[in-house]
């Protein structure tokens, strides 16, 4: 009569319990003694009975249950361990040390005084016979599940034989049915369907092919590389699913840690999963991934756009690169997001697709706030300029464009080319599709060169208010580390940030990073030509705006001149700009014409001296009440000119002038 079955449920708890009760069952019917001295091994036999159903069950009952509960569901985790590993018997070796974890008293089974069973003590009691032959099977058994990461001895300093085994803490829990928070494990159910990819480009291949090779071994180590937060993991998911295996999520130190990675290979055999791996900031090539002696992989690696895997000998590599989503791509993903009305207003913002989401949701959660049913574009800008905030913390403030900027004094020839920068970025998408190569990438780098106060970084706000976009400014001391690496991973997380959230970064006075490379003389000399080697290779693939300003381009290194898309020449204003702007910063006043020419023609002030000039004639006039007249003026020049040391150019006798 067969088991009754049917009633029970079709868990890997469910299986391994099978499994442990029909072990215990038959340790007892082969020496009826161990009944008689532990006689709570009677509430393994009441076990027993319920769950087959019948009265007395014998193991035999047990091991066809067991083998119709896996043909009834299959890929169970004992199921996978007993077909990969080459000696029979090794998965019921890894049920008995299990159930002594899952229940202590069952440790008197093996040891005499109980704990957990000793390589000798599981030598002894399950050998199926006195022969020598059957004593070397379990001490195989039990070096394969250490080979393959599933059981660990402790103990070193003691005698093999001597040594306590554990079932490593992921594969008891995958055992016993317990799902440990922070295991990274994702059973293939809970996986994005891969049906919902919306692929970036055209051309991009989706996650059902390449599961497709993963399944069939075409593949065994995949690289995702990318922008982060652009669908790398869930690319990476997507593909598992489709393969017909789970994901198990691992940190990237485990790749450094053999034993780790054996422990995280080994759970991913026993749960029929995918290893996904991130590599760090700042990481662009993974270690060799030490192959696993009874699973094949498959492993996935996520990356930025130049990172590296080494495979080991046998392993095929596939790279899939995900760039950033086109604007086809993005409005797609506005609709899957939920934010349909979107998808025409928002699709010129260049994201990632994975902070266009955490945009639509926040966007969404904004204008029910407001008691709107649809969010709006300036939902989306308020988010996306919080989210850049946080991003950025430590690192970068943003350069407020909530009004416009004050008005920018230029001469025609750096007007035209502002406006052409401008163009430029506005249309980077369209026009790198018309360009091949590394500089047909969607990136703009423009280098702003001019004398202190010329009005650099004030072009720079008049070219984010222009475009509709926030500015940032990259804060150089926070940014330049003096502990190797940091200065590389700062850059990163600043440039990545301007790619993926529709930012323009601004470098001002860029010099100390742009710098050209020195012989090298000291270990300083050489972590610099470090970092100056990183940033020029990170701007071959950077995709997002950055403004640079410089006061002097001769400092600069030759070949970041050669990876800018436009170099912009600031000169110092004329007396006739001068005179306009600073009848502009004095806004509505009663300063005569006269002063202001003459201030205009014998004071050489920058563009910012005249500014600081103007608010402290402003200020002077607040306080006593009036209109800013040319006593204030005046008074504010002499003063400009006291804090450099200097003598004020302008004659005494104007000070009364339009009095």
């Amino acid at each position: 009569m067969p088991p009754l079955l049917p009633t029970l449920p079709g868990d890997a708890a469910t299986h391994f319990r099978l499994a442990a009760v029909g072990l215990v069952l038959d340790l007892v019917e082969r020496q009826p003694a161990l009944a008689e001295a532990l006689p709570q091994l009677e509430a393994y036999r009441a076990e027993a009975a319920r769950l087959l159903g019948r009265a007395a069950p014998t193991a035999a009952d047990f091991a066809d249950a067991l083998a119709a509960h896996a043909a009834q569901h299959p890929a169970q985790p004992l199921a996978r361990i007993a077909a990969a590993l080459p000696t029979p018997g090794a998965s019921r070796l890894l049920v008995a040390l299990a159930m002594v974890e899952e229940d202590p008293l069952l440790g008197l089974l093996f040891e005499p005084e109980g704990g957990q069973p000793t390589v000798g003590g599981l030598t002894a009691m399950l050998r199926a016979s006195p022969e020598p032959e059957a004593a070397l099977a379990v001490r195989a058994g039990l070096a394969d599940l250490e080979a393959a990461g599933l059981v660990r001895g402790s103990g070193p300093d003691l005698p093999r034989a001597l040594q306590p085994m554990r079932v490593a803490g992921s594969v008891l829990d995958l055992l016993l049915g317990l799902g440990r928070a922070g295991s990274g494990l994702m059973p293939r159910a809970s996986l994005p369907d891969p049906a919902g990819w919306i692929a970036p480009a055209p051309a991009a291949p989706a996650p059902v092919a390449v599961g497709a090779a993963l399944a069939s071994g075409m593949a065994r180590l995949l690289l995702l590389r990318g922008p982060s937060g652009n669908g790398r993991c869930t690319f990476a998911a997507m593909a598992a699913r489709a393969a017909g295996l789970g994901l198990l999520e691992v940190d990237p130190s485990v790749l450094e840690q053999p034993q780790a990675l054996r422990e995280a290979q080994g759970l991913a055999l026993a749960a029929g999963a995918m290893l996904r791996v991130r590599l760090p900031a700042g990481a662009t090539m993974a270690p060799p991934l030490a192959p696993h002696p009874f699973w094949p992989g498959p492993t996935a690696v996520v990356g930025p756009a130049d990172a590296g895997v080494d495979p080991a000998p046998g392993q095929t590599l596939l790279t899939i690169d995900l760039p950033l989503p086109d604007a086809a791509a993005r409005r797609r993903h506005w609709r899957a997001a939920g934010t349909p009305g979107l998808a025409r207003t928002c699709a010129t913002m260049t994201l990632a697709s994975g902070a266009l989401h955490r945009l639509a949701a926040s966007a969404g959660a904004a204008a029910a706030l407001a008691g709107r049913t649809r969010p709006r574009a300036e939902d989306v800008r308020a988010a996306l300029r919080a989210m850049a905030e946080a991003r950025l913390a430590g690192l970068a403030a943003r350069v407020s464009r909530d009004a416009p900027p004050e008005p920018l004094f230029l001469d025609p020839e750096t007007r035209q080319d502002l406006d052409q920068l401008a163009m430029r970025i506005r249309l980077r998408e369209p026009f790198a599709a018309t360009v091949s190569g590394a500089r047909g990438c969607r990136g703009v780098a423009a280098l702003l060169v001019g004398p202190s106060g010329a009005g650099k970084t004030l072009a720079a706000r008049h070219l984010a208010h222009a475009l509709g976009k926030d500015l940032f400014r990259l804060d150089l001391a926070a940014t330049v580390s003096k502990y190797i690496g940091e200065t590389e991973k700062n850059l990163e997380r600043a440039l990545a940030a301007a790619e993926e959230l529709d930012i323009l970064l601004l470098l001002d006075e860029g010099d100390a990073l742009l710098a050209s490379r020195t012989d090298i003389g000291t270990a300083h000399d050489r972590y610099a030509n470090l970092e100056t080697s990183y940033l020029l290779q990170r701007l071959e693939r950077f995709e997002g705006v950055l403004l640079v300003t410089s006061n002097e381009a001769g400092r600069i290194d030759k070949a970041f001149l050669r990876r800018f898309d436009a170099r912009i020449s600031f000169r110092a204003a004329d007396a006739v700009q001068r005179a306009a702007m600073l009848d502009s910063l004095l806004g509505p006043h009663r300063v005569s014409p006269a002063l202001i020419d003459e201030v205009a023609s014998r004071c050489t002030l920058a563009g910012g001296e005249l500014r600081l000039v103007a608010e402290r004639a402003r200020l002077a006039a607040l306080a006593a009440g009036t209109d800013v007249r040319d006593d204030a003026l005046f008074a504010a020049v002499a003063a400009a000119y006291r804090q450099k040391n200097s003598q004020s150019p302008l004659k005494p006798a104007l000070a009364v002038v339009g009095g």
